[in-house]
C-alpha cells in the first residue's frame, strides 16, 4: 500500500510538471475553458462548472493531452492541430498598444534578453533590455547601464534616472 501511495504521488507530480509548462497554445484546455465561460455570465454557475470539471478531472486530462500530444505536434509542425494557429515561437516580436496610443514592442534576442521598444504617441522611441541576472530581472539601457528591475509583482521599477528617447 505504501509503494502504491508513493507511485500515485510521483505520478501526480509528473502530471503537474507537464501541465505547468508554457510551450504551446494549449488549445484543448482553452476550448474547455471557453466552453465553461459560455455556460453562464454569472460567477457562481461558472464556478460550479469549473469545480465539476476539476473534480471529474476534465481540466487535468485536457492539460495532459495539450502538454503531451497537441503542443508536441505544434512544436514539430509549427502549427497547432486543434486551433490551426501558427506555433508560438520565442523569437517573434510581440506588440501591445496602450489605451493612450503608445506601442510597446517586445522582442526576444539571441543572448536570452528581452528588448523593449516603447513608441510614444509623439514619435519618440525609448528602448531597454531585460535580462535574468542571477535570478533577478534587470533592465538596462542599450548602452548597458542599469536602469531598473522587475519586482516580485512583475512591475518594472525604474532606478532614479530619466529614460531619454533615442536620437533620430
Amino acid at each position: 500500500m505504501k509503494h502504491r501511495s508513493v507511485a500515485l504521488v510521483l505520478a501526480l507530480m509528473l502530471g503537474l510538471t507537464f501541465s505547468t509548462g508554457c510551450m504551446g497554445r494549449n488549445a484543448l484546455t482553452k476550448r474547455v475553458l471557453d466552453w465553461n465561460l459560455a455556460q453562464s455570465k454569472e460567477k457562481w454557475p461558472r464556478q460550479g462548472y469549473f469545480t465539476a470539471l476539476t473534480i471529474i478531472p476534465v481540466y487535468f486530462f485536457a492539460q495532459m493531452a495539450d502538454g503531451l500530444v497537441f503542443n508536441t505536434i505544434e512544436f514539430w509542425t509549427d502549427e497547432n492541430s486543434l486551433s490551426g494557429e501558427k506555433a508560438l515561437v520565442l523569437t517573434d516580436a510581440r506588440e501591445v498598444v496602450t489605451p493612450d496610443g503608445q506601442r510597446l514592442v517586445m522582442t526576444p534576442e539571441a543572448d536570452n534578453t528581452l528588448r523593449l521598444d516603447i513608441h510614444g504617441v509623439d514619435g519618440s522611441v525609448r528602448s531597454l533590455r531585460l535580462a535574468d541576472e542571477q535570478g533577478d530581472w534587470i533592465a538596462r539601457d542599450l548602452d548597458g547601464h542599469r536602469v531598473g528591475r522587475v519586482d516580485d509583482n512583475g512591475w518594472l521599477v525604474f532606478d532614479a534616472f530619466q529614460l531619454v528617447p533615442e536620437a533620430g
